[in-house]
């Protein structure tokens, strides 16, 4: 079995690597008994510093990819260099590549789902019907579960938003009885589909498409990003002195 040059940082695992090698990796997850996938970015980090019960949901995870260009500019600052891939590519490069895996996809709209079927058509996917919205643990989350878990897919992914999708994640291993890897990838199909509009290239590359998706939509994260997130300068502080202190 490959040894994978993991990086730990504020106290998760990320997967190192090119775009192609962590793409075989959910590729071989994908045959293997049932795990899903997260990408952190901030917003990650600082809900589970401060929430426990995600935190160990996040930790289940077979893989955790870095989805922010902003965590790993943090992470470089304590000598921690992380590989990005962000989400919204990951999940475009998939539907685009491969072929051979039969794609789930929960969360958005069946008419999203067919004007992606539209912008991928050589992509072979299912579409899992979910509620608009939907409590985690009600009995539409349970009937959720169950449809997804029997559904026909390799690769499904997850689209609730986070922590929804994780949770959602994690509680399908006690219903799936077949092979597959989940990938918790939030607005990605939203992207992917011009529902949402992604930043301009050149923000995405200078670390400041957190600014464009404030702009796009204040009302709803302004709180995200301009009261959550900016704990992590606290965070990355206490791991700069803690690497500092063990010599690392």
């Amino acid at each position: 079995m490959p040894v994978h040059d993991d990086k730990a940082f504020l106290g998760f695992r990320f997967a190192q690597g090119s775009h192609e090698a962590l793409t075989r990796r959910i590729e071989t997850l994908s045959r293997q008994s049932y795990g899903f996938v997260i990408t952190p970015n901030v917003d990650f980090v600082t809900r589970a510093d401060q929430d426990p019960a995600i935190k160990a949901v996040y930790d289940h995870a077979a893989l955790q990819i870095c989805d922010s260009r902003v965590l790993a500019k943090l992470a470089g600052m304590t000598g921690v260099a992380l590989d990005v891939y962000p989400g919204s590519d990951l999940v475009a490069d998939l539907l685009a590549n491969n072929m051979m895996h039969n794609i789930g996809i929960i969360g958005p709209s069946h008419d999203d789902w067919r004007t992606l079927v539209a912008r991928f058509p050589k992509a072979r996917t299912t579409f899992i019907a979910s509620p608009a919205s939907m409590a985690v643990g009600s009995e539409a989350w349970s009937a959720c579960l169950h449809d997804a878990a029997d559904a026909d897919w390799d690769i499904l992914l997850v689209c609730f938003g986070s922590p929804k999708q994780e949770r959602f994640a994690d509680a399908l291993a006690a219903f799936r009885e077949r092979p597959g890897v989940a990938l918790c990838v939030g607005a990605s199909i939203d992207f992917l589909t011009d529902r949402q509009r992604r930043a301009p290239v050149w923000m995405q590359k200078s670390g400041v498409e957190w600014l464009h998706r404030l702009m796009s939509n204040p009302a709803r994260l302004w709180r995200r990003y301009l009261i959550d997130c900016p704990r992590i300068f606290r965070l990355v502080l206490r791991e700069k002195a803690g690497r500092r202190a063990s010599g690392i």
